[in-house]
Formats: C-alpha cells, sequence, structure tokens
C-alpha cells in the first residue's frame, strides 16, 4: 500500500521557513568573514574573522546558532515531514 500524499500546506511552510532561516545565516557570514592571506611561505588564504567578536561569548553564540539552523533544523523538518507521510489522511 503506497504512503498517503503529504500534507503540501504544512510542509511548505516548514520547508520556507527553513530556507529562510539558513538564508539569515549566510547573508550574516557576509559581514562576518573576510579572506586573509596565512602566515606561510606559501601563498595560503583563509577565511577568518579577526576582530569582527569583542567577546567570547558572541562567537560561541554564532557557532551555535549557525549549527542549530544549518544541520538540525532542516534535520527536524526533513524528518517530520518524512514521518508525518505515513501517517493516516485527516478527513
Amino acid at each position: 500500500m503506497p504512503p498517503p500524499p503529504a500534507r503540501p500546506r504544512t510542509a511548505t511552510a516548514s520547508v520556507r521557513l527553513t530556507l529562510l532561516s539558513v538564508y539569515d545565516v549566510c547573508v550574516s557570514q557576509l559581514y562576518l568573514f573576510r579572506v586573509a592571506r596565512g602566515p606561510f611561505r606559501e601563498d595560503f588564504y583563509q577565511c577568518v574573522t579577526h576582530g569582527k567578536y569583542t567577546a567570547i561569548w558572541q562567537e560561541r553564540l554564532y557557532s551555535t546558532v549557525t549549527v542549530l539552523v544549518t544541520y538540525i533544523l532542516p534535520l527536524v523538518v526533513m524528518e517530520t515531514r518524512f514521518s508525518s507521510s505515513w501517517l493516516p489522511p485527516i478527513v
């Protein structure tokens, strides 16, 4: 027996929420990061945030929010949408 069709309204809203939150994190990276040459003899460039944070908690907060929004939130949305496709349809 094939699974019932997903509920399109809630699925669309969840996907939009996820995409918007990931977009917010990506846009903030344009401000935070810059490319700098590494302190090596070789020609080596990397993304750095030197001088952007004034306290250590700001960097930790940014890292935590980035992980949550980029990995955890999409995983939860995908798992919720996938598992809801196996529920009986609401009549």
